[in-house]
């Protein structure tokens, strides 16, 4: 971890919340308002790859762009000599990957809850030409349970109605759809729902549907949709990630009709609305619209090409050992000759997010 004065602007850094391979993520206070808020640190001589800072850019232009109650929001970004500041909403709850593998198994109320904000974020993303590409309970903040809100938007692309399919595999393996490993060109609103399938899974069952402790074996699975639904598993939700895990991308259910399913009116009334605002200033939103327009039609953008955009979310959970499963994947991307970008092999163990630690002032 490397330190950082206790104010830093306009904040006040109370606490260390998240440390990750790029960053650190403080707790602050926003002195003027008394608002709290996440601050990732990320230290400049880190982002020197131009994937890097492709990735960098495209999460701040996404993070800015999309403003929606159940996705991360980008307040403020700032920089100095050495680090980009970025500040976003701060979720108490750590993710819901450890908060569904250290909880008791959550009832389907609960479940769909969750799951209606989820979709209800992902409809939202595709509605404004934006697909995720790396969605998995890891990526999911919780602010209050069983409140959420997505996050990690750094591989995600921007799409139109003329150019729609993608190639490159990116993310995890574990939430990845057939068609992805496959290595065949993909419409990446459709590989979305299939992750959706996969936590949906997770959510009412507290397992994975595949052996995630044995590459090969786990990847015939999901080529075969090949899984097993516990029979204390309602009639509806059985019959939701059915609609969700097919095989045929066009067979999926889209976000807008899983909305309308019958097993997600368990959620009707149980989760909040927001009415927050973006902070950031106008000229700063129009920017980054103009990029994200751009990039969706099929031209280059420059990454840093506005000062004001040099900031980026871009850390990781530690895993422990993942060499292993690496490996066999690598080998499996040979067979397939998979084009791949930012793969995370890793299966992250629940209890990992650190304690929070309290900060000391700097001399």
């Amino acid at each position: 971890m490397f330190p950082v004065p206790a104010i830093i602007g306009d904040y006040e850094a109370t606490e260390v919340i998240g440390e990750g391979g790029f960053a650190v993520v403080y707790k602050v206070l926003h002195i003027p308002t008394s608002e709290i808020f996440a601050l990732k640190v990320i230290p400049k001589d880190l982002i020197k790859e131009r994937a890097d800072k492709d990735r960098l850019q495209r999460e701040i232009d996404t993070m800015a762009a999309l403003q929606h109650e159940n996705t991360i929001m980008l307040h403020d970004f700032f920089m100095n000599d050495k680090y980009y500041y970025l500040v976003t909403d701060y979720c108490k709850g750590g993710d819901l990957f450890e908060y569904i593998y250290t909880n008791p198994r959550l009832k389907e109320v609960q479940a769909a809850t969750v799951f209606h904000q989820l979709v209800s974020a992902i409809a939202f993303c595709h509605s404004q030409g934006i697909v995720h590409r790396d969605l998995k309970p890891q990526n999911i903040l919780i602010t209050t349970f069983p409140f959420i809100k997505v996050c990690d938007f750094g591989l995600c692309q921007f799409f139109n109605q003329k150019s729609n399919k993608m190639k490159t595999l990116c993310g995890s393996p574990f939430y990845a759809a057939p068609e992805c490993l496959q290595g065949k060109f993909y419409d990446g609103q459709l590989s979305d729902v299939w992750s959706l399938g996969v936590i949906l899974y997770e959510l009412v069952t507290k397992h994975h549907p595949w052996p995630v402790d044995n590459i090969p074996q786990m990847m015939k699975c999901i080529q075969a949709v090949k899984y097993t639904v516990p029979n204390d598993i309602s009639p509806p939700c059985v019959d939701l990630l059915h609609a969700l895990l097919r095989a045929n991308p066009n067979d999926r259910m889209k976000p807008n009709d899983i909305l309308k399913h019958p097993w997600m009116k368990l959620a009707t009334n149980r989760f909040r609305k927001s009415t927050t605002l973006p902070r950031l200033p106008a000229e700063v939103l129009n920017q980054l619209a103009m990029n994200a327009n751009r990039e969706a039609s099929g031209e280059v953008v420059s990454p840093f090409s506005n000062k004001k955009l040099q900031s980026t979310l871009n850390s990781r959970i530690p895993v422990n050992n993942p060499q292993q499963k690496t490996n066999q994947f690598e080998k499996y991307l040979k067979m397939t000759k998979t084009p791949r970008s930012s793969i995370d092999c890793s299966r992250p163990s629940p209890r990992i997010r650190p304690r929070a630690t309290k900060l000391k002032p700097l001399d």
